[in-house]
C-alpha cells in the first residue's frame, strides 16, 4: 500500500479543481512556508533598495544648513586627521570691505574632491557672501545670506572658483569691532563618501 502522504500528494497534484483545493499534502505546507519566507524577503529587500540609495545620495546635491556650525558632513565616518591633499587660493590678500576678490578650492597631485563646503570667518563667525554659479549653491549660515557655498552634484571635480565679496560694514558683522580684520576660508573637503577633511583653513586676508 501507499503512504497516505503519498497518496494525498497524488490525489490533490492529479486533481483539476475540485479536491485539490480542500486537501493539503505535507509537501504542500512546506511550500507554502517557502513561499511566504519569500515574499518576507522581497519586501525586506524591495524596502532596502528604496532607503539606501536615498541613504547614499542624501547630500549629492551640497551640504545643508544644519552642519553650518561644526561644517562635519553625515557620513557616518571620523573625518581624515593627516595632511590635506587640497588647497585654498584667494588671488587677493588685502581687500577693502564690500569689495569682492576670488578664491580657488583644488586638489593637489591631480586628487579630486566630489564635495566642498566653505565660508569666510572672522573667529567663528561666517561672513560676506558668495556668488552662485554652475557648480555652486549657496548656504544661509548664521544671520547672513549666502554665507556659504557649497557644491551642486557628486561627480569628481578638479577645482571650483569662488566670488566672495566683503561685507560693507564687516565691523557689524562680527563681534569684535576694529579697522582691520583677518578673515579665512574655511572649507570641507569630501573626497568620497566616507574620505573627508573638516575646516581646512586658508591664509589670512585682510578686510580694512
Amino acid at each position: 500500500m501507499f503512504p497516505l502522504s503519498t497518496y494525498f500528494q497524488q490525489y490533490t497534484t492529479s486533481s483539476w479543481l475540485g479536491p485539490a483545493h480542500f486537501l493539503i499534502s505535507p509537501r504542500s505546507k512546506e511550500t507554502a512556508v517557502e513561499q511566504d519566507m519569500m515574499t518576507v524577503s522581497y519586501g525586506l529587500c524591495v524596502l532596502l533598495l528604496a532607503v539606501i540609495p536615498a541613504y547614499i545620495t542624501a547630500y549629492k546635491s551640497g551640504a545643508p544648513e544644519s552642519v553650518c556650525g561644526s561644517m562635519i558632513p553625515d557620513h557616518h565616518s571620523e573625518p581624515k586627521s593627516e595632511p590635506s591633499p587640497y588647497t585654498i587660493t584667494p588671488n587677493k590678500l588685502n581687500i577693502e570691505a564690500g569689495k569682492s576678490i576670488e578664491v580657488t578650492i583644488s586638489g593637489t597631485d591631480n586628487t579630486k574632491f566630489r564635495g566642498y563646503f566653505i565660508q569666510a570667518r572672522v573667529g567663528n563667525t561666517p561672513i560676506g557672501k558668495f556668488a552662485t554659479g554652475p557648480e555652486i549653491n549657496l548656504v544661509d549660515c548664521g544671520s547672513g545670506v549666502g554665507s556659504a557655498a557649497t557644491h551642486t552634484d557628486n561627480r569628481d571635480k578638479d577645482s571650483i572658483t569662488l566670488n566672495w565679496t566683503a561685507p560693507a560694514r564687516l565691523s557689524e558683522s562680527v563681534r569684535f569691532r576694529c579697522a582691520v580684520h583677518r578673515v579665512r576660508f574655511r572649507t570641507t573637503f569630501v573626497k568620497t563618501g566616507p574620505e573627508y577633511w573638516v575646516g581646512q583653513e586658508s591664509d589670512p586676508i585682510t578686510v580694512k
